[in-house]
């Protein structure tokens, strides 16, 4: 029980009360015991206690049986903490990076908005009839209509743009494909290049 008891004060190398000890210990020996297996140790000289109050004491690893770290191995260890640190600190810089992003993503005009608005216009083409008797469009009527259906293709395309290079950032900081990003955030998937090349087409 006795080095049970050392290890742990050897191991954290931090203050115990008797009633510490005997938790981390999950209550196997009772407090007589711990405490027969403390006042041995003391006596030994592996462990040193501090009076707190009339009858509490602190228990701690004699601090002289420690080995002390080489120097050289100190500077190390140092110098990793500090890279740590610097990755650390990048990496809190790419969070805060991919969050912007991501509230700006989320501020853009929606792809199916922007969809929804040109399958409006191109309905709207579609119903037109320039050869009904009482109703003739004029030239200049129909190339606002088209001019206003390639404003809004063009749009579209360009907010696909921004929306693809958002995702891509955010994929490759959380080692996602554009794909999985599209489904785990419940997005339609964009027209092929074709698709869209077809629907400027008609704009000219």
């Amino acid at each position: 029980m006795e080095q049970e008891i050392l290890q742990l004060f050897a191991q954290n190398n931090s203050p115990f009360s008797l009633q510490t000890v005997i938790n981390f210990t999950a209550s196997k020996y009772s407090k007589t015991f711990v405490q027969r297996a403390l006042d041995k140790l003391v006596a030994d000289q592996k462990v040193t206690f501090l009076q707190v109050g009339k009858s509490g004491k602190l228990y701690v690893y004699n601090q002289a049986l420690i080995t002390p770290i080489p120097e050289g191995e100190l500077d190390a260890l140092k110098q990793q903490n500090a890279d740590y640190a610097d990755t650390i600190e990048a990496l809190q810089a790419d969070v805060a990076q991919l969050k912007a992003e991501q509230t700006q993503l989320q501020n853009v005009k929606s792809e199916a908005q922007l969809r929804d608005e040109v399958a409006q216009v191109q309905k709207r083409l579609a119903l037109i009839t320039v050869t009904e008797a009482d109703e003739v469009i004029s030239n200049e009527q129909m190339t606002g209509c088209k001019k206003m259906l390639k404003k809004l293709l063009v749009e579209w395309k360009t907010r696909q743009v921004q929306l693809f290079e958002g995702l891509d950032a955010i994929g490759e900081g959380l080692e996602k494909s554009r794909t999985q990003l599209f489904k785990e955030l419940d997005m339609e998937p964009t027209e092929t290049p074709k698709q869209i090349k077809d629907r400027l087409a008609i704009c000219q």
